[in-house]
Formats: structure tokens, C-alpha cells, sequence
């Protein structure tokens, strides 16, 4: 990642216990913030307007469930958290920038409401309306490989999702099971979802969050 200012890239430096931003100009550690167990590796993107990619991490904290926090790329602070239930193998989350110049998140979890082996969900995170995530349940599938990418420059963004056995299933000899891979436009994924509150602020609705994903027009800028 490339902080303004900066002459030389900065390097996000990740340990079993901590994440921290290394200034390669200086050799200088410039922030770091202690973890646990994290899940996958950070995933960037814009969530305030500052110009510094932010970072999305997911750590495993117990029973199933797991903490998903949003890091300021400036200072290492958390701008925004929630806890969610997962499953193995966890798809780690994905961003899309907007034209906007802050990006939308995109991750896999279930809701404390949703806790049955059958169903799973996607959730959509708008970083100026992030009092409520988008949830959309599907049928519960082993996802191995997912990935969000733009599909028409300005106008829409779509995440492929790849599924089939995981690895850890016995197959008898002879036997073979299906790989589909699937491909939905994000856009379509509001209208199937309902509104799950992160904080106790009601001051937005469910109505208010949907419209501006349909407003929402994406950027190919690199991060």
C-alpha cells in the first residue's frame, strides 16, 4: 500500500499476534495493533475518505464465532467491528472501490439470529452507513475460493464464487463430486437482503442502506 506523502511503498507486516504498517522509506514500524488467531490474510480498502487504504481483518475469538474489524490504514485504529458465527473453510471478505472513493465491503458469516447448518450468509458493508449490514442467506455450500471484480467500468461490480468438496469429506473411489462456480452481480444480492443492526443507533433504515448500494457506481482504480 502506498501512503500519501510517502516516497516509497508501505508494507502491512502480519504475525500470529499482531498487525503492523512498516515504512519501507525509514524501515519504521508506523503503527500495530495486537490480534489473535486471525482467520485470513487483511483484505484493503477505502472505508473513511482519507486517501490511506484501510484494512479488514477477521479473528477467530471462540465458539464459533469470529471478530471482524476494520483498521484506519493511518493509524491502526478500529473504525468499525462486529461479531459474527462462521464456518470452515471461512471465504475471507472482499472490497469494491466506488467512485465515490471509499469501497464497499463484502464478507461470509452467520448472524446470531441465523445459527442452522443449512443456511449461510453474504453480508454488504457501506462504510457511511455502517450501522447495518445487508445479509443474504444462501444454502449452506463448502466455498472454496471467492473473489468480488468489476464486470462494466462505473456501473457494476460482481463477486464469483467457487464451491465443491473441501478437502476434508471422503469420497469413495469412483466417486467424483461437482466444482460450480457461480457469479452474481452485488447488486442483485439487495434486493434478496434484510438488515441486520451492528449498532443501537436507528437512526437508518433498511430502505435508506439499499438505495445507495443501487446508487452506487464502481471504480478499476487500483487501491
Amino acid at each position: 500500500m502506498v501512503v500519501p506523502g510517502s516516497s516509497s511503498p508501505s508494507l502491512l507486516v502480519q504475525t500470529d499476534s499482531s498487525v503492523s504498517l512498516l515504512h519501507t522509506d525509514k524501515l519504521k514500524i508506523a503503527w500495530s495493533t495486537n490480534t489473535s488467531a486471525l482467520l485470513s490474510v487483511p483484505t484493503f480498502g477505502h472505508f473513511d475518505k482519507d486517501g490511506i487504504p484501510d484494512i479488514m481483518i477477521e479473528e477467530d475469538v471462540g465458539n464459533k464465532t469470529k471478530r471482524v474489524l476494520v483498521l484506519s490504514g493511518s493509524s491502526g485504529v478500529v473504525l468499525w467491528e462486529m461479531n459474527l458465527l462462521f464456518w470452515t473453510p471461512n471465504p475471507r471478505p472482499a472490497s469494491v472501490l466506488t467512485l465515490n472513493t471509499y469501497s464497499v465491503f463484502m464478507l461470509w458469516g452467520q448472524s446470531p439470529g441465523n445459527q442452522t447448518n443449512e443456511m449461510h450468509s453474504s453480508f454488504l458493508l457501506h462504510p457511511r452507513l455502517s450501522q447495518l449490514l445487508l445479509e443474504r442467506r444462501n444454502p449452506a455450500q463448502d466455498i472454496v475460493s471467492f473473489k468480488a471484480m468489476l464486470l462494466e467500468r462505473g456501473r457494476h461490480a460482481c463477486y464469483l464464487v467457487l464451491t465443491g468438496p473441501d478437502g476434508r469429506q471422503r469420497v469413495e473411489p469412483g466417486e467424483t463430486e461437482p466444482v460450480i462456480l457461480t457469479k452474481r452481480k452485488i447488486k442483485d444480492d439487495v434486493s434478496e437482503s434484510v438488515a441486520l443492526r451492528v449498532s443501537a443507533d436507528e437512526s437508518i433504515t433498511e430502505d435508506e442502506v439499499k438505495q445507495e448500494f443501487y446508487r452506487l457506481r464502481f471504480s478499476d482504480k487500483l487501491l
